[in-house]
This record gives C-alpha cells, structure tokens and sequence, in this order.
C-alpha cells in the first residue's frame, strides 16, 4: 500500500521526486524514484506484506519496472503458479507477484486473474511503453493528465496534478458536490481524468490506447459457491498482513459478521467503535458484539472539541470536495495511534446487501408523490418545506424524491444536498447524471447506482484518501469480486438474515433483523463548534474561488444553519468547499503531523 507518481516528458524526475516527497503521509516507511531517459516512476512505501527492504518500490524484472498500491489478496495462489511456470522470487509480498504475472500473462489477463484492490503503472523498457491500470471496482484510485510541457504524469492523489487551485477547479465537479456530496462524473481538478474502474491505458510513441479487463457495470464474477462461504475466504485472505489490524466495529450485520468471520479463521483483530455522543444505541449494540466474539474492543470518543481541532487537520488531507469521510479519518487516526497499518471495513455491505432505505418498498410515499407531483410548484414547495420539518429531514432532498419518478432519480433524490436551483445560483450551472439503463431486477439497477454514483465516487474515494492521510491500509472484504457476484447474481440473493443463519450465531441473527441504525455524524452540535473557527473565512469573498458566488454561498450557509431540522451537511458542505479551494495543490511534506491529536482519546469498552 502506498502512493504512486509516473511521468514521461522533460523534467519528469524532479516533478515524480517532488510528489513523492508531497505523498509521504500514505507510505512512511519507504520512498523511491528511479528514472530512464524521459520517464520516471516514484512511490511512498506503507509496507504491509514483507516489510523489508527488498520489497521497496520501484521494484524491476527484466524489462518491467512496477510502482504499485494496494493489495492482491490472492498472490500466494498466483504465486504457486508463476513458480510452476519457472519463476523464481526474491520476496515474500504481493509487489512481486504483481510485477512477475504482468510478465507472465500480459497486462490485461493478470487484472482478470487479481483478486483485490490495485493502481499500477509499468513501465516496459525496451519499447518504451508506459502502462497503467485500477481495479474492477475502483477501490485504490489512478489519475492522469497530459502535462503541459509534454508527457502524461499519473498519480494516485488528483491534487498533485496541477499547481493552480484558483483556476483548477471543474465547474461540473463543483456542481454535482454541491448537489450530492462529492465530485461524480468529473474530477474536480480541471483538466485531471480518474481512470475508470476496471481500464487499462498504454502510452507508446504518443499514441494511447483505452482497454478494460472487467466489463463497464458488471457488479462481481459468476462463483460457484454460496455468498457465506465467498465471504468466509474474502476475509480469510484480507486478514493476511505482516501489521497489525483493526477492525471498525459499527452496531450493525455488516461489521459484525466480518469480526465472526475473522473468529472462524482464527485471526487477532482490535476492535474499534466511534462514539459521537449521540449513537449510543449503536455504540451499545457493538459493545455487546465484541462481547460475544471475546475480542479486545476500544471506544474513540469524539467531542465537539475534538471536532474543531481535527477539522483543519481533515480539509489539509482532502484530495477532492466532499462531505464524508471525516469518521473515516477520525478511525484512521485511532488505528494509527493503536500501532495497526491495516484497518477492515465493513464499507460496501450496504450497497451488496441492500441496506439502504430507497431498497424497500415504499408505496404509501409514492402514491403521495403523484399527488404532490399534480400541484402547482408553488404550493408544492410550500407543502414540502412543512412536511420537511415534521419529518425533520431536508426540504431540499425531501423534494427531490417526490420530484422522482424513475429508480435512476429516486436514487439521486436520496442523495441531494441543495437542489438545482440552489445549485445553479451557487456556480451558475446545475447538476445532470447520466442516465441510465435499468438491469434485470430493480435490486441490481439499484445496487448499479449506488456502485457507479455513491460507493466509487464517494465512499472509496474518501476512505482511500483519509485512511492513507494516517498510514493506513484500509480493506474492504465485502468488495470481493465472488461475494458480490454471488449475491447480486443469484436468482433470489441472500439477505442478512439468511446470512446469519448460515453463521449459526444467534448475535449475527439478532443484527439481521434488528431495526437499522444509520449513522450519521451530528454536525447540528458540531457545526457549533467549527463554524466559529472558521467565520473570518467565510466572510471573504475569496475562498469561495472564482466560480463560486460568494454572496449566495453565505445566504445558503446561514440558512442552512438556522432553518429548523435542514440539513446540516449543507454547512458543513460549504465550509468544506471555502477550506479545499485554499488549500494548496502541492505539499512539500506530509499532509499531517504523525501524533494523534492530544483531545482525541480512546478507552477500552
């Protein structure tokens, strides 16, 4: 696991050393760069499997040089058969492996062959070609962009791809943050392309060439074994690491049955659960849930102190705008002070399992909507904004639903922060996804959407970003290309409950048919305790970049603060916008200090 830069064209090897120094925060514990000719490759080393020298990146075979994050879960398998074929290693991690079944295989087949997460970018010597590839699923990303004096130069962070914030941002990427939460479409670094999931590009002689190895939507591979027993051996390989590893216990299935699958295989995981002060029911059911798998469990207590500290601290490690992530890094940062480099996650459960609410029927709402739908927009506004309270949920997003009338725009509806109008005074334009096609079920066009418009954008995104801003390898097992296949490709997939029941653990079978606890982050007390901070900031017109109106920005924010029960995040979000867009593109050193910060505490449950 680390970070990873590649550059073809004059001065390569001063803007690949520069990156690579900027990226120390994602890989510690080794860096390298080694330059041939006009190209050169760079890495910033977490070392997890093998920690030694000998497994340092750039690592070359041959005419290969390989600089590579993530994790292939299945090296060992790979590996016995490159040995079969002749092949002889000189390290005991998956680098190696990686590098020697690109030799082996080909590109294209040895992406089809690793089961895992992975960015790479090979460079083959003797004809020059620079090649580069991202997992099935998106879960490590790759950005490119062709440079200005000539050349490409791939990284795995999009912020040290240009060195202009106040002329760099995309105004689409801006436009769909500002409406769902995150950049979806578009980079929001203009000019910088994200690699799509399961692609492959190769460079030679200026020409390129866009290949995939996993077909565009496909959700998983067809297995021949049932979602437990898929689940079973993802974890089982995902708990392989030469560091310590935590695992991120939430009070619901999809943490706990991966800690019952870590008990089966006999692995030692710590426990970790953030408590906000206001998930006590959640912290109490993971309490418990640690109890009953006798494993050692720790609380992160987080106050709105801790909070307004850790804030500036999480907008420095921001790649790109957006609204989540922050438990994510704050989890990372009580893994890293725990002296564990890898992390689980029960990330993706929801989105297999269909754990969302727009997954359940819900035909009361939707004949209420046709109503609602016949008004006149006026009264219809004025009609949503009082059902908005009396359900103490955003008027903004409450409205988008009811304007739905496909699965495509009820999924999106579900994730608006402000709605277009609010949007198109802000930047000037309004967010449009693409449509999309419907699949054979409205479980698997749903479960599509999440992948392709929440999950990848969103959810890894941010969980690669702020996890790697600690040191630290977060994985995500429920993201197994066989699990997923296998639930989403049978005829009726398996739900939690007969999950559980295939576990026969009476505490996974209580969670499956629990009432679900969503967690969310309480940024109405929070946002009390960072807006302050941060009040001069906004004042100014500048931080707003020149793209943003800067005076509809402070009208939304104090709106969005003092209107009763509307969301909150439409604060956060705007705060979270003035911080990235002063944010420097390039950093000459690590993003953020190695210690915790000393308000950020931990106990034993």
């Amino acid at each position: 696991m680390c970070g990873i830069v590649a550059a073809t064209g004059h001065g390569s090897e001063a803007f690949v050393q520069t990156t690579v120094r900027a990226m120390h925060h994602r890989g510690p514990d080794a860096h390298g760069v080694v330059a041939t000719g006009d190209t050169a490759l760079g890495m910033s080393r977490l070392a997890v499997m093998d920690p030694n020298a000998r497994a340092d990146q750039p690592m070359r075979r041959g005419d290969h040089t390989v600089v590579y994050n993530g994790e292939v879960y299945n090296f060992r398998e790979l590996r016995g058969e490159l040995v079969a074929l002749g092949v002889a290693f000189e390290t005991d991690g998956d680098t190696e492996v990686v590098l020697q079944s690109i030799r082996a295989w080909g590109i294209s087949e040895a992406c089809r062959r690793f089961e895992g997460m992975f960015a790479f970018v090979v460079f083959e010597h003797s004809n020059a070609t620079i090649t580069f590839a991202r997992d099935r699923f998106g879960i490590k990303p790759l950005y490119w962009r062709n440079r200005e004096s000539g050349g490409v130069a791939i990284c795995s962070e999009a912020r040290h791809l240009s060195d202009d914030r106040r002329n760099a941002a995309d105004i689409v990427a801006l436009a769909e943050f500002l409406q769902f939460g995150s950049p979806i479409t578009r980079c929001a670094i203009r000019d910088v392309i994200e690699l799509p999931a399961g692609s492959i590009v190769s460079i030679a002689d200026g020409s390129l060439r866009h290949s995939r190895f996993a077909v565009a939507g496909e959700l998983g591979v067809t297995a021949d074994v049932s979602a437990a027993d898929a689940l079973r051996g993802s974890l089982a390989k995902h708990l392989v690491a030469d560091r310590n590893i935590a695992l991120w216990l939430s009070g619901g299935f999809d943490s706990a049955i991966l800690l019952a699958a870590a008990r089966d295989v006999g692995a030692t995981t710590i426990a970790m659960t953030l408590a906000t002060g206001t998930n006590h029911d959640e912290v109490r059911r993971a309490v418990a849930t640690a109890r009953h798998f006798e494993v050692e469990h720790r609380i992160i207590e987080v106050t709105p102190e801790v909070v307004a500290a850790a804030v500036p601290q999480f907008t420095a490690a921001m790649d790109q705008p957006t609204i989540d992530g922050f438990n994510t890094f704050l989890m990372s940062r009580a893994s890293q002070a725990a002296d564990c480099a890898v992390a689980i996650s029960g990330l993706g459960g929801d989105e297999v399992l269909g754990g969302y609410g727009y997954y359940r029927p819900r035909p009361a709402f939707d004949a209420a909507s046709v109503v609602l739908r016949a008004l006149p927009r006026a009264a219809r506004k004025r009609l949503v904004r009082v059902i908005a309270q009396r359900q103490r949920m955003s008027s903004a997003r409450l409205g988008a639903m009811i304007e739905a009338t496909s699965l495509a725009t009820r999924h999106a509806g579900s994730r608006t922060l402000f709605d277009h109008a609010e949007v198109q005074a802000l930047v000037g334009i309004s967010a449009e996804l693409p449509t999309t096609s419907e699949s054979v079920s409205e479980r698997v066009t749903l479960a599509q959407l999440d992948f392709d418009r929440y999950l990848r954008p969103t959810l890894l995104r941010d969980s690669d970003v702020f996890s790697m801003a600690c040191g630290v390898e977060l994985r995500v097992p429920m993201l197994d290309a066989a699990f997923v296949g296998a639930v989403l490709h049978a005829a009726q997939p398996p739900s939690k409950q007969s999950l559980a029941n295939a576990w026969q653990d009476d505490c996974l079978r209580d969670l499956a048919i629990a009432k679900k606890l969503t967690f969310s982050m309480p940024w109405d007390q929070w946002l009390d305790a960072v807006i302050p901070d941060n009040a001069a900031l906004l004042a100014r017109d500048d931080p707003w970049g020149p793209q943003v109106d800067a005076s509809q920005a402070r009208v939304l924010l104090e709106r969005s603060r003092s209107t009763p029960f509307e969301n909150r995040l439409r604060a956060w979000a705007l705060v979270v916008l003035a911080q990235w867009n002063l944010q420097p593109l390039v950093h000459s050193g690590s993003v953020l200090p190695s210690a915790l910060p000393p308000t950020l505490e931990s106990r034993a449950a």
